[in-house]
């Protein structure tokens, strides 16, 4: 399950850095995208101008620049979405290592 945290400082203009960690081995490269496996078969596609090389050891980051406010949002959506899916409520998420 990706993880999104946020600069506390805002940059230029008052946007703030939102990064998002997913775990490599959900992460395929391809041409100028890069493309998310999801644990339900979906695949989400992000531009390869928002990742960023050797952030986190066996994690894939992105990057974007957004107001604190849409970076509140993400990290709050990406939070409840790992609560849901990887509180050991659902045995079907055992031993992903989405959720580690």
């Amino acid at each position: 399950m990706p993880h999104a945290t946020h600069v506390e400082k805002p940059g230029e203009g008052g946007l703030v850095a939102l990064r998002i960690s997913v775990h490599s081995d959900k992460v395929v490269l391809s041409g100028d995208e890069v493309f998310i496996r999801t644990s339900a078969d979906g695949v989400i596609k992000v531009p390869k101008s928002l990742l960023r090389a050797g952030e986190e050891s066996g994690y894939v980051v992105f990057q974007a620049w957004v107001p604190g406010d849409v970076a509140a949002a993400v990290r709050s959506i990406c939070a409840e979405l790992f609560r849901l899916t990887c509180t050991g409520e659902d045995d079907r998420t055992a031993g992903d290592p989405a959720c580690a």
